[in-house]
């Protein structure tokens, strides 16, 4: 999810300033996320990553609350039910039951 800019993005590609969210899929990569990528995103300021970890395990880990001095995410946490909703745009709510159907 991007900062909405009057061009959509036309004049130039978006900066690590411009993500609201980033979304990472996975299933056998998930270390490689979590060890390189996420920490990476961190070190370049973006405030909020979720890592969609599917389909055998199912949950979404979400990387939030960036200390960016220290170029790292202070909250992580699970999710595998409920309603969840970025940080930064709380009324895009996604439903995790919907998201991992059977």
């Amino acid at each position: 999810m991007l900062r909405p800019r009057s061009d959509y993005f036309l004049k130039e590609h978006p900066h690590a300033g411009d993500v609201l969210l980033l979304i990472e899929v996975s299933d056998s990569t998930v270390r490689f996320e979590c060890k390189t990528k996420i920490p990476l995103y961190a070190r370049h300021g973006i405030p909020e990553v979720w890592l969609v970890v599917g389909p055998r395990r199912r949950h979404i880990e979400v990387y939030r609350d960036l200390q960016l001095e220290r170029g790292e995410y202070q909250t992580r946490l699970q999710a595998r039910e409920g309603v969840l909703a970025p940080a930064l745009l709380p009324e895009a709510e996604i439903r995790l039951d919907a998201l991992f159907i059977d």
